[in-house]
């Protein structure tokens, strides 16, 4: 499934700021960086 680009909201980062175990992967691609949430099934 395709995801839309955005930016996080403020409670995301908080939730993801609170979980330091949580895994993202990432693609720089200046000025940006890119990052998925990983999704284990």
């Amino acid at each position: 499934a395709e995801s839309l680009i955005y930016k996080p909201s403020d409670q995301q980062r908080v939730d993801w700021n609170a979980c330091q175990d949580k895994r993202f992967h990432a693609l720089i691609v200046q000025p940006y960086v890119l990052v998925q949430d990983s999704i284990v099934a």
